[in-house]
């Protein structure tokens, strides 16, 4: 029979064994069962046996201090104060932020406990401009953290776990893959191991966990832009740029993803290899670059390509590539405030 949650164990397997190769000892599913020690801590009594040490650290979680609330008229779900997006309680003119409050899930909307500093801070500045004048409702968390376990090892993590995915009613698949970090010629490049879990009918991004050696807040820095905005791939290339040098491989690393096949790889057919380097039609560099300009002189703050091709007309949009003078100085020389968003 297959084992459930496959993907989350290949994962919790690998994070193990890279700490147990740097000499830590990792031991679950071994409940504490005393400290010993007299006056001072020497060791823990567990299931394994009794662990010798020199300091112990209990990280057992924590939980909102609202016991002197309990008969206030402030709604509490499991000890956390309910609030709204302006952070208001169940009583006028009471409002509460940070650990003790629950807040809105930005993928499901439901309200959820958040108990980390990013959370605490960016909804008390919000409380901050309403209490001041400036109504500021919270957008919702979605939980992101990023931790070192080792010099060589860390991780994060956004957005829904699968099972969260699917108790929150989406009908969630998820894939688990190995990448580079990097571009394997560069000093020090390693792998990520990456779980990302999706919408199955919509493709909408729900969450993402990552696990390496390299910089793995970049790549959780991407999700966290697509995971609230519904942002499937296609919407995140508007415009793709192709290299100018074809990459070399490294034959013990290929995967035969066959990714590095340019000329197959091209959407347009238009990218041929010679003598190692790509060559491309210039009247394609040229349209790829009236493109840009244009945009940069007919779009608006936080618009897609695609919208502004749907707002001006696929027609107008052709006839202006193809047709038009394009001034490129005076449009560089445009004050451009804001930009595209998701």
């Amino acid at each position: 029979m297959r084992q459930k949650h496959t993907h989350e164990n290949r994962a919790r397997a690998f994070a193990k064994n890279q700490l147990k190769a740097a000499g830590v000892r990792v031991l679950t599913n071994t409940p504490l069962r005393a400290v010993s020690g007299d006056g001072k801590a020497q060791g823990v009594v567990t299931d394994a046996g009794t662990l010798p040490a020199d300091i112990v650290i209990l990280a057992i979680g924590i939980k909102p201090a609202t016991k002197f609330l309990e008969n206030s008229g402030i709604e509490l779900v499991k000890g956390a104060v309910a609030v709204d997006e302006f952070m208001r309680t169940s009583l006028p003119d009471v409002y509460a932020a940070g650990d003790c409050a629950l807040v809105k899930n930005a993928i499901t909307g439901e309200r959820q406990w958040s108990a980390m500093g990013s959370t605490a801070n960016i909804t008390a500045r919000a409380l901050a401009k309403t209490l001041t004048g400036t109504p500021t409702p919270y957008g919702g968390c979605l939980g992101t953290g990023v931790v070192r376990l080792l010099p060589t090892l860390n991780a994060g993590r956004t957005g829904l776990t699968l099972q969260q995915a699917k108790n929150a009613g989406f009908d969630a698949v998820s894939a688990l893959f190995v990448t580079d970090d990097k571009a394997h010629y560069y000093p020090n490049s390693s792998s990520f191991v990456v779980k990302i879990i999706a919408d199955k009918a919509s493709h909408r991004l729900l969450g993402l966990q990552v696990l390496g050696a390299g910089a793995v807040d970049k790549m959780i820095d991407i999700a966290v832009g697509g995971c609230p905005n519904n942002c499937v791939k296609p919407d995140l290339n508007d415009l793709g740029i192709i290299g100018q040098s074809a990459p070399e491989i490294d034959l013990a690393k290929c995967r035969n993803c066959k990714v590095c096949q340019i000329e197959k790889g091209c959407p347009i057919h238009t990218a041929v290899m010679k003598n190692g380097k790509i060559s491309i039609d210039e009247a394609v560099l040229d349209l790829v670059e009236r493109a840009i300009l244009f945009f940069r002189d007919e779009g608006i703050s936080g618009e897609r390509f695609a919208d502004t091709v749907a707002r001006l007309g696929f027609d107008c949009v052709e006839d202006k590539l193809l047709n038009s003078q394009i001034d490129k100085s005076e449009i560089l020389k445009k004050n451009v405030v804001g930009g595209a968003t998701c």
